[in-house]
């Protein structure tokens, strides 16, 4: 199989952050790209990769189709919006807290090119994520943080849309995005003037992760889940202005995983 091919990719962002004193903050926005496939430079193959993947006689190549068939001449939309809030200070300086909230929506038309009829689909994923920091001021030279959110990652375009090759396998009616939730609880100390400790512990649950499935022909689906619980230690310390030395060491303990 013999591929050359190209697409368009158009990514914007528009943001406003606005003061409301005493180091509070107020951010809003909104991003979003379009990805766009227009077919292939040159696709050919020694086997009917079209359709029953036999060979062609005397292993001459031929044209194949698209190879991101599904989605040739129609574009893919991904829009977000976001928020976010940094309080003042409370407590007499002692804690802060910073909320966050994001949407986003990937949606598309494509060509359901397995049917007789080909017809026109659509499909969309969309997720609201919110996140909260809280900052802990315990002493001039401790802070800890708390941290909890929830993040969202759409299919890419090769994990949605392969098609008439062996490079790629979809099957967009059954695939969904992934989503991420996080809770960490980190610690830094300015131990001195020229060396700072930090130490993070988290407890991160993936759902729906996307991975290659090698035993159905690179089919990417949503293969496993899984919880992890770690801890991560790190220590800086400047002998000079010209010479720092950093050290750090992280430990990580899966407590359960679910494979398709």
């Amino acid at each position: 199989e013999y591929l050359k091919t190209s697409a368009e990719d158009v990514f914007g962002r528009i943001q406003y952050k606005y003061s409301l004193g005493k180091e509070s903050i107020l951010l809003a926005g909104m991003e979003g790209n379009v990805f766009y496939y227009d077919g292939d430079d040159a696709h050919t193959s020694n086997i009917n990769l079209n359709s029953d993947f036999a060979p062609f006689p005397n292993n001459d190549p031929q044209p194949m189709n698209a190879w991101l068939e599904f989605i040739q001449s129609k574009p893919l939309f991904n829009v977000a919006l976001f928020g976010q809030y940094t309080s003042p200070t409370i407590f007499n300086g002692l804690l802060q807290a910073t909320l966050n909230l994001r949407y986003d929506n990937q949606f598309f038309n494509y060509t359901d090119i397995y049917s007789p009829e080909r017809t026109q689909q659509s499909k969309s994923f969309q997720q609201v994520s919110p996140r909260i920091g809280l900052v802990f001021h315990v002493l001039p030279s401790l802070t800890i943080k708390a941290l909890g959110a929830r993040a969202f990652r759409t299919p890419s375009p090769t994990e949605m849309f392969g098609a008439n090759t062996y490079s790629l396998a979809s099957n967009i009616t059954q695939l969904s995005a992934e989503s991420t939730i996080t809770f960490e609880l980190v610690g830094e100390w300015q131990a001195s003037k020229k060396t700072i400790m930090r130490l993070n512990t988290f407890h991160t649950t993936l759902k729906d992760i996307i991975a290659y499935s090698i035993a159905n022909a690179n089919l990417s689906t949503n293969l496993y889940s899984l919880t992890n619980f770690g801890v991560e230690y790190e220590v800086e310390s400047s002998i000079s202005s010209e010479f720092q030395i950093t050290g750090n060491y992280s430990f990580v303990q899966r407590l359960n995983e679910t494979i398709q």
